[in-house]
């Protein structure tokens, strides 16, 4: 069975990690980026069917990463 894969991108290591260990325990094949940019390549490399975004990040905010998206 095809796990739903979500791309995550959140700054703050603790709040990612506790997300990423949430989700991943709910039965989601979670990858994880800590900014906008890294999170644009994320999407382009891992085709993720979710995104959970963070507003407010360095490099480039959430709502610039998923506009480009």
């Amino acid at each position: 069975m095809r796990k739903d894969k979500i791309l995550l991108v959140e700054d703050d290591s603790t709040l990612s990690f506790i997300v990423e260990d949430a989700l991943t325990r709910e039965g989601f094949d979670v990858v994880c980026a800590s900014n906008g940019e890294s999170g644009l390549k994320m999407f382009q490399e891992s085709n993720p069917d979710i995104v959970v975004a963070d507003v407010m990040m360095p490099r480039m905010d959430g709502f610039e990463m998923v506009r480009l998206i």
